[in-house]
């Protein structure tokens, strides 16, 4: 009997998983263990491995298809065994597809064993890689294309006379739903889109994966959290003396990684933590806090894909060194789509750095469950009064966005004067 693969569930928060890539094609033999395929989920990429050996039977989506979690995606079996696909991943598909029920039994029955296309779309016509580009990008339905004659597929330069001629004559792109009946709002919304003019020129691009859940998840922190930001400027002068001291002392093997100043950030933010459980929270529910015992450090990593927050687990505990260390592992493996998903579950608050694009003070937007982020700012030379007289000393501003149904004013203040003051006084933290 064929075995289901199903699209994994690897978040407590993740609902879908987007298809990236298939690695193995219909007919492929394939060994338990073995990737077959690339996933995208709402926080990193990550491969799906066969559950047992055999044949790759039939897969129900394609690349680029967003599916629900333990949905089966695909069958694998024994060579020329039949795979018949229930109502319920016919659904499923017809779901993704937007065809008919009776177009998508006629095309499952036509496909013996094989890849199911998407019934009734673009994809079943035939046009160039380039063509389909162009389509995607001028939102452009490719049936709506007559190809130039005597040829077999639709090029580039059909879908550009295309748009040219849409163009020319004021018509707008077609706009395909995937749902049937869209409610009042959504009708709306969708209206007010066609009612805006797309030029030739113009580049529509598809909002979705992990752009898509960043967008959603800080909208929902920006319009169901109160937000107040406070901010304080830190003198960094002892807190460079310190990086430089340290640098002298660490081995061959550490100076490799470079003892940056930003670890020294993130270690006053983790001790600061523990001093402050209130900061160091995330809801339950619209009315249950946790206070949580461990401090468990989410660090913003920009990526291609977006913005990503892996998690330093117990950052309070671990040494400049390792800290060091573990830190500038874990954004390399964030940028390169190879985190675990153990590895962003569990922060209970939010560190974010754009000192390097030489910003010095923003409000950063929490990352929800969480109550509240600090925002880090460029360190930059200022002239200060320093005991009566004036000298350039390193400065920085720190930025507290915080959820004000879960603290008062005055903690966040206390919160971030204690994070300035172990800067400025750093020996704080190796006691």
């Amino acid at each position: 009997m064929a075995t289901e693969v199903t699209m994994p569930k690897l978040a407590m928060t993740q609902e879908s998983g987007t298809i990236l890539q298939w690695y193995k094609e219909v007919g492929d033999q394939i060994e338990r263990g073995e990737p077959l395929l690339e996933v995208m989920t709402n926080k990193t990429n990550v491969d799906v491995e066969a559950y047992e050996d055999g044949v790759l039977l039939r897969r129900l989506y394609v690349v680029g298809d967003e599916v629900p979690v333990l949905q089966v995606i695909a069958y694998i079996g024994e060579p020329g065994e039949e795979v018949r696909v229930s109502n319920k991943e016919t659904s499923g598909v017809m779901k993704q597809s937007g065809a008919s029920s009776v177009e998508l039994r006629e095309t499952l029955e036509s496909n013996d064993g094989v890849t199911v296309p998407i019934p009734n779309s673009s994809l079943q016509i035939r046009a160039t890689p380039a063509a389909r580009a162009l389509s995607r990008q001028y939102n452009i339905d490719l049936r709506d294309v007559k190809r130039a004659e005597g040829s077999q597929r639709i090029s580039r330069s059909d879908v550009q006379a295309y748009a040219t001629q849409r163009n020319s004559m004021n018509t707008l792109p077609k706009v395909a739903s995937a749902v049937s009946q869209p409610d009042p709002e959504e009708k709306i919304s969708v209206q007010k889109k066609m009612m805006q003019s797309v030029d030739v020129n113009d580049e529509i691009i598809l909002i979705s994966g992990v752009r898509r859940i960043i967008g959603q998840r800080m909208a929902q922190s920006a319009f169901s959290a109160p937000h107040v930001t406070i901010t304080a400027e830190v003198d960094m002068k002892a807190a460079n003396d310190l990086r430089q001291e340290m640098t002298l002392i660490m081995s061959k093997e550490q100076r490799e990684t470079h003892l940056s100043i930003n670890i020294i950030i993130l270690k006053a933010t983790a001790i600061a933590l523990r001093r402050y459980p209130n900061v160091n929270s995330t809801w339950k529910d619209d009315s249950n806090l946790i206070f949580h015992k461990h401090v468990h450090l989410a660090m913003a990593v920009a990526t291609e894909n977006g913005l990503i927050a892996p998690v330093i687990h117990d950052a309070d505990r671990q040494g400049l060194f390792e800290l060091n260390y573990f830190t500038k592992e874990l954004a390399e493996r964030a940028k390169n789509g190879k985190l675990s998903p153990q590895e962003l579950e569990g922060g209970t608050f939010t560190i974010t750095n754009l000192g390097m694009y030489g910003i010095e003070t923003f409000s950063p937007i929490i990352n929800p469950p969480q109550s509240a982020i600090l925002g880090v700012g460029a360190v930059v030379d200022k002239a200060v009064a320093v005991e009566g007289e004036v000298r350039i000393r390193p400065r920085m501003m720190l930025s507290l966005s915080f959820d004000h149904r879960a603290m008062d004013g005055s903690d966040a203040a206390e919160y971030l004067r204690y994070i300035k003051t172990v800067l400025e006084m750093p020996m704080m933290m190796l006691g």
